[in-house]
């Protein structure tokens, strides 16, 4: 079975924008400490959609100028040696760009981590346990707008113990690969 890093979002638009996520730095400590353990790891950028749909018109309408300044949508600095394989999505989830959907279906079981925890990655994970994936949520490698948020999909997490398993990157580490099973 193969094991896929999945990194959602982390962009240079949560440091220091109206989208600043406060936590972003120990997410990236975090997301470098497991990289290396990985062969595969895969990217997200969040773009706004040039043909956006439904909702996604307003979405874009509102916030589709901070796409202006393409600096914005760039993966952090220290990150992107390992940004080999980069799918841009224009939903909260992944899942909304078939290649990415397709990467995550044959990997067998992705770990996600990454920003926003209450919007991206938590509509990532949902996907994945609708699509049966086996799932790791990596929590010292996510980071919300606020504390009570990241909670929150804890504990949403935490209730779907059949669906995904709940572990920091310490525990990837020792447990994938330093011979204890995830379960």
């Amino acid at each position: 079975m193969e094991n896929l890093l999945v990194v959602i979002d982390m962009q240079k638009v949560f440091m220091g924008s109206e989208w600043q996520v406060p936590e972003i730095r120990k997410a990236e400590k975090h997301i470098l400490e497991l990289l290396p353990h990985f062969e595969d790891a895969v990217f997200t950028q969040h773009v706004t959609a040039k043909q956006p749909r439904g909702t996604w018109k307003r979405y874009n309408e509102v916030w589709g100028y901070l796409d202006e300044d393409p600096a914005n949508i760039e993966i952090l600095d220290r990150l992107k040696p390992y940004a080999r394989e980069v799918y841009w999505k224009t939903t909260y989830s992944a899942f909304g760009n078939p290649d990415f959907a397709a990467r995550a279906e044959a990997a067998g079981r992705i770990f996600i981590t990454g920003v926003q925890t209450e919007f991206c990655v938590l509509a990532t994970l949902l996907d994945a346990v609708d699509r049966g994936i086996e799932t790791v949520y990596v929590a010292d490698a996510c980071a919300g707008e606020k504390p009570m948020l990241e909670q929150a999909v804890e504990e949403i997490v935490r209730r779907m113990p059949s669906q995904v398993d709940f572990r920091t990157a310490g525990q990837v580490i020792e447990e994938v690969f330093h011979g204890k099973a995830v379960h």
